[in-house]
């Protein structure tokens, strides 16, 4: 399972003070297969409100996985972001070894 990761973010101002910052990942698998089973194992957390003051969502387009993250708060989106990357390795690691295994 080899991926490409891109990511994006942008910040909203209101009278010199941050109104929201929103981050975009964006994953690119080989195959569509390993596209859903980091969604399908991604998506539970992902939809669980961590904080009141972190959204997030997911989206599976073919071999893309889009993971949005929106916070007035740098520190607990950061957070977020660490979680879901820590999350996404595990996967790669377990797909990984089941792969060398079914061989």
């Amino acid at each position: 399972m080899s991926n490409k990761y891109k990511e994006s973010y942008s910040v909203t101002k209101n009278d010199k003070k941050i109104k929201a910052i929103t981050l975009t990942l964006e994953l690119t698998f080989k195959d569509e297969n390993d596209a859903k089973i980091v969604y399908s194992a991604l998506n539970p957390e992902v939809r669980t409100k961590i904080s009141k003051d972190v959204n997030s969502s997911i989206k599976l387009e073919g071999k893309q996985v889009f993971i949005f993250v929106q916070s007035s708060q740098l520190s607990k989106m950061r957070a977020v972001v660490n979680s879901y990357g820590r999350l996404i390795s595990v996967i790669h690691k377990i797909v990984s070894v089941v792969k060398e295994v079914e061989k």
